[in-house]
């Protein structure tokens, strides 16, 4: 049980010589101290909950996201079908102000679902997955980041197609 850290150390320190002569690096190794064969089982069964558990969580909240990012193709595209875009159009609303209030509002509407969700996680959550150590930050900043990306990414496949179903699909 030793073994594999000193090796480590070892092969550190040969790597280290080579770019510093004074310089070393030392590993400790404190070894987990169960009391019992129960304390043994108890930390095996929290281990098996979590690999279990953990999978299908993940799976269908990237599940949902995937499905609420595709919901935004719906009104471009079917706008651009029935010409109810071209009738704006030539009312006089500038095409950068027609994409950037679809743009806003399918964000506001992304960020409102994160919101929920995130809270959700962070209340509800057994595992502590995303709050140890700011991981949550990190999560927040993915989800906001794939919102805007997906979201551009929506508006693009809406002039791909021509009927929502086939879109989604």
């Amino acid at each position: 049980t030793h073994s594999p850290p000193l090796v480590l150390n070892l092969v550190a320190n040969i790597l280290l010589k080579q770019k510093s002569v004074t310089s070393t690096i030392t590993v400790s190794n404190h070894p987990i101290t169960l009391q019992t064969e129960e304390d043994l089982c108890d930390l095996s069964m929290e281990a098996e909950e979590y690999i279990i558990n953990i999978p299908p969580y993940v799976s269908l909240t990237s599940l949902g996201l995937l499905v609420l990012i595709i919901s935004f193709i719906h009104s471009p595209l079917e706008e651009r079908v029935t010409r109810a875009k071209q009738l704006q159009l030539m009312s006089g609303v500038s095409p950068l102000l027609y994409w950037l209030s679809y743009f806003l509002f399918d964000i506001a509407m992304y960020l409102i679902t994160v919101t929920l969700m995130i809270g959700a996680v962070y209340l509800f959550q057994k595992h502590n997955i995303y709050s140890a150590s700011g991981d949550i930050s990190t999560l927040v900043l993915v989800l906001v980041l794939l919102g805007i990306s997906g979201t551009g990414y929506a508006y693009f496949f809406s002039f791909l197609f021509e009927s929502s179903t086939k879109a989604v699909v």
